[in-house]
């Protein structure tokens, strides 16, 4: 394995890295009666996490229990984790059992994925001054946690056994987190997340391709609230992995979903700054982007998955080498990107759909520059809205070997929408809707193995032809060319009403054939 090989590898294990570290530091059960009684359901919690949790030593003092040396040691699969802290102190306060912390501790994080590269890293962690409020409602265990600063700073990483040249932080300013447990049935879990500050930056070395790559990220106001029943997924992890196969893997997915695993989150952030530097031989390239108002919301269960995010307006720029211009810089309104997608459905199919708009849409003069030096084409913020749904059918199980080694995908489109269409830039604008289903009971095929489908779409296109004259005023479209392309639009749309306005209406008939606005296609 090469050293940009290894830059990737050991960048996700990192990222994923930062989870186990909160997941070490907060203590994952929480009592009403006593500090002894806390520390025996915090070690309970942690089998639940597969974590041994114990102590070197354990001194208890009227109401109060001191721990020390605790120290946290997991195994799941092929990845092993251990967090050595120093001396905790759980304390009685009223029905509630309050911990303080030491100022620091470590995380030792080893995997050894099959077929993959050996990872190992330590991280240093700091959080002075953070405190955990421990308390029982019902049958569930409530911990209260606040870090006024909470920081996880990579240590030492090696890659197949070979030091890998990494320096950076993760960062976080007055965190709460608060978690409900359930303590009877299946684990499910409910816990509430702010961030008043938060940063990351990290930077790295890869002599073989002599390259050096710097990264930073700042949000601002992050929340998230996140209910999760985890099925049968701590069980799954303990098992060895080793030998696992993508066909296992995805057998294992398919267990742990279809034992009730099902996670909801919703999260929210104020704004967020990225921003990537890469410097090799051919000089820097660097890109910035900045969010404001984002959110995003996901769920996941055996049913399928779905996922939405936005964000308000955003701003970006970015820096190649070679090309004769200071930055290439853009911006936006607001953005979406969802999708809602089935893992399962009966013979009658079951929904999904996917959105993709992005609103506004600006470039900076430079750009422009580029290709239309005069000024000719319209700069008018240009906007997409692209929604569809539909319904389908799995012919087999997602998560099983058969599907894993399939040369076709396993699912039958039983319809298509075309619920939106909207793009609209250089002064004109293109909308459309349709609908078609498939035939899927005679099995008959329309072109390239695909279901026959019956149904019609429309489109509007406004502003097409003042458009085409600007582009070739902008010598952007050849005079041969612009003959050309009129007359194919002259065989799929027609006039409507408005001034420059084009219609066109595409059907396919119960046998198959393809209309356009009412005529067979002519070729």
């Amino acid at each position: 394995m090469n050293d940009i090989e290894r830059y990737f590898t050991m960048r996700n294990w990192l990222l994923g890295s930062t989870s186990v570290a909160l997941l070490a530091v907060v203590p994952q059960a929480g009592w009403s009666l006593s500090p002894q009684e806390a520390w025996d359901h915090w070690k309970t919690q942690g089998d639940r996490f597969g974590l041994t949790v114990s102590a070197e030593t354990e001194t208890p003092a009227g109401a109060t229990l001191t721990l020390e040396g605790l120290k946290y040691v997991g195994e799941w699969g092929f990845v092993q984790a251990e967090y050595n802290g120093g001396t905790f102190t759980l304390s009685e306060e009223g029905d509630s059992v309050s911990v303080s912390y030491p100022a620091d501790g470590t995380i030792t994080i080893k995997a050894a994925p099959p077929g993959e590269s050996a990872f190992e890293a330590t991280l240093n962690l700091s959080y002075p001054g953070a405190t955990t409020l421990l308390s029982q409602e019902g049958d569930k265990l409530i911990d209260v946690s606040r870090f006024p600063g909470f920081t996880i700073a990579i240590g030492e990483v090696r890659i197949d056994d070979k030091p890998f040249d990494i320096t950076g932080e993760y960062a976080m300013s007055n965190l709460e987190y608060s978690q409900n447990i359930a303590t009877s049935g299946d684990p499910v879990y409910e816990s509430d997340v702010s961030i008043s500050d938060l940063a990351i930056n990290y930077q790295m070395q890869i002599p073989e391709a002599k390259v050096t790559m710097k990264s930073a990220a700042q949000a601002s106001n992050v929340t998230a609230v996140t209910t999760a029943a985890l099925g049968a997924l701590l069980t799954e992890l303990e098992k060895d992995m080793s030998a696992y196969d993508d066909a296992a893997m995805m057998d294992m997915i398919g267990r742990v979903l279809d034992s009730g695993f099902r996670i909801d989150s919703k999260s929210h952030y104020e704004s967020y700054t990225v921003s990537d530097e890469t410097t090799d031989e051919n000089g820097t390239f660097s890109n910035t982007f900045t969010i404001r108002e984002g959110d995003a919301d996901v769920t996941v269960d055996a049913g399928g998955m779905a996922y939405d995010v936005t964000s308000g307006s955003l701003d970006g720029a970015l820096v190649i080498p070679g090309l004769p211009l200071p930055e290439l810089a853009f911006a936006a309104s607001a953005m979406e990107i969802a999708f809602d997608f089935p893992f399962t459905s009966g013979e009658e199919g079951a929904p999904y759909s996917w959105k993709l708009a992005l609103d506004s849409l600006t470039m900076g003069e430079p750009i422009w520059s580029l290709f239309d030096p005069g000024a000719v084409l319209p700069r008018d913020p240009a906007s997409l809205v692209v929604s569809q749904s539909g319904q389908l059918r799995w012919i087999s199980n997602l998560f099983s070997a058969e599907t894993v080694g399939a040369r076709t995908p396993p699912v039958e489109p039983l319809s298509a929408n075309l619920d939106e269409l909207k793009l609209a830039m250089l002064g004109a604008e293109l909308t459309g809707t349709g609908a078609f289903t498939f035939d899927q009971v005679t099995k008959k095929l329309f072109s390239n193995g695909v279901p026959q489908p019956e149904g019609k779409a429309e489109f509007r296109l406004t502003g097409g032809n003042a458009l085409l004259d600007k582009l070739v005023q902008a010598g952007l479209l050849p005079q041969d060319q612009f003959m050309m392309t009129r007359m194919m639009i002259g065989m799929f749309a027609v006039p409507g009403e408005g001034d420059d306005v084009l219609t066109s209406e595409i059907e396919v008939d119960a046998d198959g054939k393809v209309l356009i606005n009412g005529a067979p296609v002519p070729f």
